[in-house]
């Protein structure tokens, strides 16, 4: 499978181009050190995986990959960060980016996140998944999750939010979830970050449905806004 590394760092060009090597039937066939230059291989080199860095100075990589995307639907386009910023994350899903690693993550985890886009999935690194759980406390009004039996507690933010609802039956648990599915978190992402199964997530689910006296899942994140729970 053939990649190309685009980082304007010599040094992360070649570590990367190392453990893309180091795995069985990967190949780093080119690497570029700006978007301009990306866009020039592409077309010859013809990529199965692109693994670009977020930030390059040449160029604004979520435009360029959108761009990428559509023009070679084929290839895989992973971003890779040196920081934890997850701002990105859920427009990184909407245009079509299949990963978001570290620069310094192992050699399995590149493997990963291609297996990932192979079936058409989005990959998360397992190191940022902590960033990703402080930005979901931040959306659910700054919640301090705590420990885990502090989830099953009522979210005492809610309770002077308006009277059509006792909002002290909706858990902290609840409001994540609900905050993370107004952001656009997956909801195996949100079910990792809180420990659960997928499955819960349904149950949980079925459990605000009858909360906020709708029929379907769709319809809960806009009950919700509409009376304040989230914003």
């Amino acid at each position: 499978m053939k990649f190309i590394i685009v980082d304007d760092s010599e040094y992360y060009r070649k570590q990367l181009t190392a453990q893309v090597n180091a795995i069985n039937g990967y190949e780093v066939v080119a690497a570029a050190q700006s978007g301009a230059e990306m866009l020039e291989l592409i077309p010859s080199v013809k990529p199965a995986v692109v693994l670009a860095d977020i930030n390059l100075p040449d160029m604004n990589v979520m435009d360029a990959a959108k761009s990428i995307i559509q023009k070679h639907p084929k290839i895989h386009f992973l971003c890779i960060t040196q920081s934890n910023i997850c701002k990105w994350i859920f427009e990184m899903q909407q245009i079509g980016i299949k990963g978001y690693l570290y620069k310094t993550c192992a050699p399995g985890n590149i493997e990963k996140a291609v297996s990932a886009a192979l079936l058409n999935q989005f990959y998360v690194d397992e190191e940022i998944m902590g960033a990703l759980v402080q930005e979901v406390e931040k959306f659910a009004y700054g919640i301090d999750l705590g420990e885990s039996d502090s989830l099953y507690q009522p979210a005492e933010s809610l309770m002077q939010k308006g009277d059509e609802y006792n909002k002290d039956l909706i858990t902290k648990r609840e409001l994540v979830i609900l905050s993370g599915t107004r952001n656009g978190l997956k909801v195996s992402v949100i079910a990792g970050q809180l420990g659960l199964c997928e499955r819960s997530i349904s149950f949980i689910k079925e459990g605000l449905r009858e909360k906020l006296n709708v029929r379907s899942n769709p319809e809960l994140v806009p009950e919700a806004i509409k009376n304040g729970l989230i914003t």
